[in-house]
This record gives structure tokens, C-alpha cells and sequence, in this order.
């Protein structure tokens, strides 16, 4: 007699659901939700700004649908603003990598970990810029009365802003994250238990790179981790998480300290840059449109906001409102 297993629906639908829970995009907005309230606020702020829902009195949804530049609108003014709302998705994936990529180890253990992180990370900023296209393009076709080739160049001109700024972030990452095979100094096979030959360093640049560590190690080790399954690669195809077990999980802290260094002098370099353009906007060479100037500022905040979420940690909130 034949036996055929038994059809059990409600296991298909747990796989199914926990292949979606632990999907790294999705764990990342759900920890959004958890720990990034006031970040999550400054979003919310935007997105009323862009659909009317906020400031339309003053005109503020106008300042950022159809920005000027130098008293006229055109593929510059776009170009412009799609390049500071490129720094403000910079910020924004920095400043999630350096508060919470110890609550996912396996980072540690990917190439270009940084890029991979920000691209699993643009859930929000996705929707942000498929929301600004579809106002912008309503604001300028039944507001401003501007021809269809027009609205297509200006919003081209706002995406190729964005795409520039990503690749001035993306020149930087590629040449200094750091991964597990860098540090070991060989490319061993992720299934195999076994570790590379490390790289020498004296004993002054290790005692220095201790000290430097144990703070941060101390506090990696209290963080809870977060389980992950699949993720993101380019070009969006979904790949497995790779195991930690076998890696000397020293090695997976320093990858994560080292990649938090190179983070923080990006932002503190992002900063000096946007207080620069600040105080020379007065000259034609340095002015840019209103609505680059708001968005170049919210980077500002977030920048600020990461520091003082390294420094006070679950105290954050307290000493900015206090």
C-alpha cells in the first residue's frame, strides 16, 4: 500500500512567512520602526513635504517639486537637488551602518559590505524617490502647465543627482571597507573551518588597534543579534546569509570596527563639505537651489544625530529634547 505525506499548509505558510521576516530588507525597516524613531520622523517630514501634507500654505511642496536655480527651473536646478537628496540617502545608510551593523554579524563577512548594507537599506529612500517623480511630475504637468519632454528631462536631471553622489560614495567604499578576506590576507573557501594566514602588523599598531577596539567590542558584545536569511546583491538578486560559526569572531568585530572608522571620517568629511557650501553661498559659484539647501541640511541632522547616538546610545532622545 502506498503513503503519500501529508499536506500540511500551515508549514508552507510558516516557511514562507519566516523566508519574508527574515529577509535582510525587511529587517532593517522593522529595526527602523524599533530604534530610529526620530530618523524615521525626519522621512515623515519630507514626504508631507513633497505631497502637499505639510507647509503647502507657505509653499514649501513647491520649493522641492519645482526648484530654482538662479530664477529659472531647469535640468541644472534638478540635477542639484537630485545631488544633495543623494548625500541625504548617504547619510541616511551611514548613519543605520554605524549604529547597527553589529546587530548583524554576517556583514562582516561579505565583500564591499558597506555597499551591500546601503542597497538591502533603500527600502525607504526606493519609496521616497518614486514619490517625488510621481508629484513632481503632477506639480509640473497640471500646476506649471510644463511639456511632457520637459517634466521627462527635468526628473532625468534629478535622478542623474542622485546617481552622481552615489558614485562619489561608492568610489570612496570600494576603495576602503573591509572584509574577512582583507584582514586575513587570503581567500578561503566561507564552508571551510579553517583560517587564512593573517596579515603581520607590529606589536605598537596592535596594542594601538586594541585600545582603540575595546570599547566598541564591549558594547558589540551586549548588542542583540538579529537573524537574517537571504539578502540583497547586486544587481537584486537574493543570495543566503553566510554562517558565522567557523570565523574567529575577533576578526568579524575588527571587520565591523575598521568599516565603523572608515564610516564616521566619511560623514565627518560630508559635514565640513556641506558647512563649507554653507558659509560661501553667497557667492554665484556655490549657490544652489532652496530645496538642495533643506536636504543638505536634514544630512546635516543625521550626521549629528549618528553622533550622538554613538556617544549617548539609549540616552539620545533625552539629551536632544532636554
Amino acid at each position: 500500500m502506498l503513503h503519500f505525506p501529508r499536506f500540511r499548509p500551515h508549514a508552507v505558510y510558516r516557511n514562507w512567512w519566516e523566508r519574508v521576516w527574515l529577509f535582510f530588507p525587511v529587517r532593517l525597516f522593522v529595526l527602523h520602526l524599533k530604534k530610529d524613531l526620530l530618523l524615521l520622523g525626519a522621512w515623515a517630514m519630507l514626504f508631507a513635504y513633497i505631497t502637499g501634507l505639510l507647509g503647502e500654505k507657505y509653499g514649501i511642496p513647491t520649493t522641492f517639486l519645482f526648484p530654482e536655480y538662479f530664477g529659472r527651473t531647469s535640468f541644472w536646478s534638478y540635477l542639484l537637488v537630485g545631488f544633495s537628496v543623494g548625500g541625504f540617502y548617504t547619510g541616511f545608510n551611514l548613519y543605520t551602518y554605524t549604529i547597527h551593523a553589529d546587530r548583524f554579524p554576517f556583514l562582516a563577512t561579505l565583500s564591499r559590505p558597506f555597499l551591500k548594507f546601503s542597497l538591502n537599506n533603500a527600502l525607504i529612500p526606493l519609496a521616497f524617490t518614486l514619490t517625488y517623480l510621481f508629484c513632481s511630475a503632477r506639480f509640473q504637468l497640471t500646476k506649471e502647465l510644463i511639456s511632457p519632454g520637459d517634466v521627462a528631462l527635468h526628473l532625468f536631471g534629478f535622478l542623474i543627482g542622485i546617481a552622481g553622489f552615489q558614485l562619489v560614495a561608492v568610489g570612496y567604499f570600494m576603495r576602503t571597507n573591509t572584509d574577512i578576506t582583507r584582514l586575513q590576507g587570503s581567500q578561503p573557501d566561507p564552508r571551510a573551518d579553517q583560517r587564512g594566514p593573517e596579515r603581520q602588523v607590529s606589536r605598537a599598531e596592535q596594542r594601538q588597534q586594541q585600545r582603540l577596539a575595546t570599547r566598541w567590542m564591549r558594547q558589540e558584545r551586549r548588542t542583540p543579534k538579529w537573524r537574517v536569511v537571504t539578502y540583497l546583491v547586486p544587481p537584486f538578486r537574493i543570495a543566503l546569509a553566510r554562517g558565522i560559526d567557523h570565523y574567529d569572531r575577533q576578526l568579524l568585530r575588527q571587520v565591523i570596527w575598521q568599516n565603523h572608522i572608515n564610516g564616521s571620517i566619511f560623514e565627518v568629511v560630508m559635514v565640513l563639505s556641506f558647512l563649507a557650501l554653507g558659509a560661501l553661498g553667497d557667492l554665484d559659484l556655490f549657490a544652489i537651489p532652496t530645496a538642495a539647501s533643506a536636504f543638505l541640511l536634514a544630512t546635516m541632522i543625521i550626521m549629528l544625530l549618528s553622533a550622538f547616538t554613538s556617544w549617548f546610545k539609549g540616552w539620545t532622545v533625552t539629551v536632544i529634547v532636554g
